[in-house]
């Protein structure tokens, strides 16, 4: 074997081990160092094969999904320009847009091939049930509590319910492929400590998402929906839901009060927002506070620091018109009708069992994410690795059955 050739092995098999360490670091605490250094080494890999002419973007270039997101980064990279806070701003362009958008072409790049894509797979799952068993543990054997948990092994209860609706239909797309009894058991295992993690921080989102994704499964596959209907009710039943979910599940004044501020800040920022920041609460509170104190004149939130506890926008598409502007939300709103649209075809088109396994599991999980979304923030790092994660998957779905229809049918490159 030539020097070239081993080189050349040891640089994707390197670029797929440093995805698979970013993926599976998602939720797990304390490991900030070690996704910087991860980032870090994929950015001089990505740029490095851009100069090669060797990465996935004349692969990816003219998918619709791609180009909406290059779209709307353009528009956010002109808010640059007119943002509260550029500096804070330029971070944050860079953190949540920037770093995804690299890792969104690399993963299509290294896990382009059906077992590739089942490898992918696998880690979003283990990394998953590898939280929720830790989450599980310290929270009722170790604090003995669990309603009013705000941080889990430090991350916010709010965040983490994303990344276990994708590990649990991840999980049950695996069920469908795998064939060994003891896989088969750890996946069952797994996905029932992922329906329990979903209910022990009494999130309304994640409850209501991961009920939306149950049901839009249910359309795809029947059979498997009822066994996940089953997991759902026997978690229900083991960890019944709070008077904080069941009394303020449809309405919660707070929340609305948020919403209020939150268009108050689209009017006044329409054209670019705020800039680029998981926060445009915290930037107009830092550099206008009189302004910001006016939002709060025809609310309840009368004091600063009730709405300072509170945080961010809870709700997606409001957070992206507020720190990007009316039209930025707007090319956000195509990238998730795009992603809705491309899966949609790719299961109605597609002859391949694999192919149409896998987008029914990303569309249920995709379906729950945007439920989820509209009553959470994003320009969160567990929200925005879930998104593009799911990003990534549909195109490569895509790829592989434009592959089956006109090639060998195989799903691999």
């Amino acid at each position: 074997m030539g020097i070239d050739l081993q080189v050349e092995i040891v640089k994707k098999n390197a670029t797929a081990c440093l995805l698979g360490i970013f993926v599976f670091t998602i939720l797990c605490p304390y490991t900030n160092a070690v996704q910087s250094m991860v980032v870090c080494l994929l950015y001089l890999i990505f740029v490095y094969r851009l100069w090669k002419q060797d990465s996935a973007v004349p692969v990816v270039k003219k998918h619709l999904l791609f180009l909406g997101i290059l779209l709307f980064g353009a528009w956010a990279m002109v808010g640059l320009l007119f943002s509260l806070d550029p500096i804070h701003s330029i971070r944050n362009f860079e953190a949540h847009y920037l770093r995804y958008l690299m890792i969104y072409c690399l993963i299509v790049q290294e896990f382009r091939s059906k077992e590739n894509v089942i490898l992918f797979f696998w880690i979003v799952v283990i990394s998953s049930v590898f939280f929720s068993f830790l989450s599980i543990i310290n929270i009722m054997f170790i604090e003995g509590s669990y309603v009013q948990h705000v941080l889990i092994l430090g991350t916010s209860k709010n965040t983490i319910g994303f990344m276990l609706i994708l590990g649990i239909f991840y999980g049950v797309g695996l069920l469908r492929e795998i064939q060994s009894w003891q896989k088969r058991l750890f996946l069952y295992v797994g996905i029932a400590s992922l329906m329990i993690m979903s209910i022990i921080p009494q999130c309304r989102g994640t409850i209501l998402g991961l009920a939306g994704a149950i049901c839009v499964y249910l359309m795809c596959n029947r059979k498997a929906g009822v066994w996940l209907l089953f997991f759902a009710g026997f978690s229900l039943l083991i960890l019944p839901l709070s008077s904080r979910v069941t009394d303020t599940f449809f309405h919660d004044p707070q929340r609305l009060e948020l919403l209020n501020v939150n268009v108050k800040i689209i009017k006044d920022y329409p054209l670019f927002g705020t800039g680029m920041t998981h926060d445009p609460f915290f930037v107009i509170r830092d550099k206008h506070s009189d302004q910001f104190n006016s939002y709060l004149q025809d609310t309840r939130l009368v004091h600063v620091q009730e709405l300072k506890s509170l945080g961010s926008p809870h709700m997606m598409l409001g957070q992206i018109a507020a720190v990007t502007g009316i039209p930025g939300a707007v090319f956000f709103s195509g990238i998730l009708l795009s992603a809705f649209i491309i899966l949609l075809n790719v299961i109605r088109d597609s002859d391949s069992e694999y192919i149409i396994n896998f987008a029914s599991c990303t569309l249920a999980a995709y379906s729950g994410f945007f439920i989820k979304s509209l009553f959470e923030p994003i320009f969160a790092h567990e929200t925005d690795a879930v998104l593009y994660l799911i990003f990534s998957v549909t195109t490569i779905l895509w790829l592989q059955e434009k592959q089956f229809a006109f090639g060998d049918g195989s799903g691999r490159e």
